[in-house]
């Protein structure tokens, strides 16, 4: 059914429709109330991709993200998803699993599908290519800053986060404290060794460098990782991975070497993962506030598709410690 079908069925004119379903311009009520009862009659549907080529409103957001199986994430586009249906937008979902060149092809397909807005927790450690391709577009980029010119980034106070974790651990008399993280290259991955090397110097502990090791995302590649710290003959009394899914290879690697936790080591985690109140022991976690992100970041992109600028460019959310039965004392 197209406008002259309500048109005819209403008596009206074809612009006295456009005008009433676009609300261009006023329409007397009894005309708007014939439109709106033929629009019912017909079964009319605007074709809402075709009128955002002239408006520039889809009334959607694309969101881009890299790990689907990531809790984290999980919980942040959930959150991020709800908050969007009830300003009124729909919401495309793209994981890249952190594979850059999958990103560039939903880049080009969300710009295609002309979305409103662009979510984007990017896998690109060139910041180049977003500026190029997502100039003039509404952007939040989430968790990972990007550095590309006017950024609005939402993302965690990392260097405070895992300083508290080393913090705490120290506090309980560890001096060895393994750390498993991402390639520094990421910012998350940098802020976080930061935040590490801070709470060290803050501690009065020695950096060592053979401490510490760097994982891809995955959890086999943590899992790796792990083997290489403990088959040291000064193993750590403490583990820090950087991430849940580092923190669940770290957790698999201590089992199958028969460790005990927090008996024979103590290990905190960063993320928290959704089971981990419901572990043997239960898991210390420095924890991500994901819902918060998710609300947030949305509202702050709603915004920005609206003509509202926020009222700062780089907005640091705060880290909890949420300590429970996986840390001990320890007496060296």
């Amino acid at each position: 059914m197209t406008l002259k079908d309500v048109a005819k069925e209403a008596g009206v004119s074809v612009s006295t429709v456009s005008s009433v379903i676009n609300k261009s311009r006023f329409v007397d009520e009894e005309k708007r109330k014939k439109v709106l009862e033929a629009i019912g009659k017909v079964g009319y549907q605007p074709n809402l991709i075709a009128r955002s080529l002239k408006v520039r409103n889809s009334k959607t957001i694309g969101m881009i993200f890299p790990d689907i199986e990531n809790s984290f994430f999980i919980s942040l586009i959930k959150e991020a998803e709800e908050f969007a249906f009830n300003s009124g937008y729909n919401v495309i979902l793209c994981n890249t699993q952190n594979d850059p060149g999958k990103e560039k092809q939903y880049i080009k397909l969300l710009k295609g599908k002309m979305v409103d807005g662009f979510m984007v927790i990017t896998s690109f450690k060139d910041k180049d290519y977003l500026e190029k391709e997502l100039a003039g577009e509404k952007v939040v980029y989430v968790d990972r800053y990007v550095g590309v010119k006017d950024e609005t980034v939402v993302k965690l106070d990392n260097i405070k986060g895992a300083e508290m974790a080393v913090t705490y651990l120290a506090s309980l008399g560890h001096k060895r404290i393994g750390y498993i993280n991402i390639k520094p290259e990421i910012n998350i991955g940098f802020e976080r060794l930061e935040g590490y090397k801070k709470g060290l110097k803050k501690a009065g502990i020695p950096f060592n460098e053979d401490l510490v090791r760097y994982s891809g995302f995955s959890v086999e590649s943590s899992y790796e990782k792990m083997k290489e710290i403990l088959a040291q003959d000064n193993k750590p009394s403490a583990m820090f991975p950087i991430s849940n899914r580092i923190t669940i290879g770290v957790l698999k690697a201590i089992k199958d070497q028969n460790l005990k936790i927090p008996d024979d080591i103590s290990v905190i985690g960063f993320d928290e993962i959704v089971t981990a109140d419901l572990l043997t022991p239960s898991l210390t976690v420095v924890a991500q506030p994901a819902y918060e992100f998710g609300r947030i970041s949305t509202k702050i992109l709603i915004d920005k598709i609206n003509g509202k600028e926020p009222e700062e460019d780089i907005i640091n959310l705060e880290p909890e410690l949420i300590i429970r039965e996986s840390c001990r004392k320890h007496i060296s």
